[in-house]
């Protein structure tokens, strides 16, 4: 009888969906998978997909809001899970139907990292970025008090609860659905604590991480006075909420 070489048989690797968050150490996170996944792996970009959206989604009698591009992006991860692509990140939000016709066959995962820090690292990113996508050209007091400066204070709670109008400011009753979706990801990893979550994919999935450290911001924190400081804890108010809650499940 034929001897059978085991070693030949690898494990399956599982089919993973990364939650991208911005600014939450997810590049360097994306990174260590893409590269445990090889080709295997689809990256659905932030800006060639905001780019190609606007081409499908324009409406002359109205500015073209990123509603339209996270729809596209939706669509573009659900083509993907059709086709069988065994790990996909991108920034998505959750999708209640894309999970309930998913579930099954994806683990669902994440990063988060205080919601004050990553808001403060989200500006100086994009204040000093040197393409277009997503620049910021106000200065931070003048970016709290705008309305895309508010809406970058809920990011968590806009993405968990897959809220559809992004320039409104979440209720109780959203917050309440972001948590309950919250609890449906497979893994969330926290920025301050990478070497528990590398622990907990190899627990789960059998997955060896390397975490590179990606895009170091050019400015330091110290330069932000009391008073914006202040003002960035009452906007990401609803984050916070939500950010003890998932600690405290996780």
């Amino acid at each position: 009888m034929k001897k059978i070489n085991l070693l030949k048989f690898k494990p399956a690797k599982p089919s993973i969906f990364f939650m991208h968050l911005p600014k939450t150490g997810g590049t360097s996170v994306d990174s260590a998978f893409q590269e445990y996944y090889g080709r295997e792996h689809v990256k659905i970009e932030a800006s060639e997909s905001y780019e190609a959206s606007k081409v499908l989604y324009d409406n002359p009698h109205k500015e073209f809001s990123y509603d339209d591009c996270f729809r596209y992006r939706e669509s573009l991860l659900l083509y993907h899970m059709q086709l069988g692509s065994q790990y996909i990140s991108g920034h998505i939000p959750f999708n209640q139907k894309i999970w309930e016709n998913t579930k099954d066959k994806y683990a669902y995962v994440t990063v988060l990292r205080h919601p004050v820090k990553r808001y403060i690292s989200n500006y100086f990113f994009n204040k000093y970025k040197t393409t277009e996508h997503c620049r910021i050209n106000d200065g931070l007091s003048e970016f709290l008090d705008s309305d895309r400066g508010k809406s970058w204070g809920y990011m968590y709670t806009n993405y968990f609860s897959g809220n559809p109008n992004s320039a409104v400011e979440p209720t109780e009753e959203l917050l309440e659905i972001a948590k309950e979706n919250a609890l449906k990801f497979n893994t969330v990893g926290f920025l301050e604590k990478l070497d528990d979550f590398v622990a907990e994919c190899k627990a789960k999935y059998n997955l060896r991480l390397r975490i590179p450290h990606k895009r170091k911001n050019p400015k330091s924190n110290r330069e932000i006075s009391q008073t914006d400081l202040e003002k960035i804890n009452h906007i990401t108010r609803f984050d916070l909420e939500l950010y003890n809650f998932i600690s405290q499940n996780s």
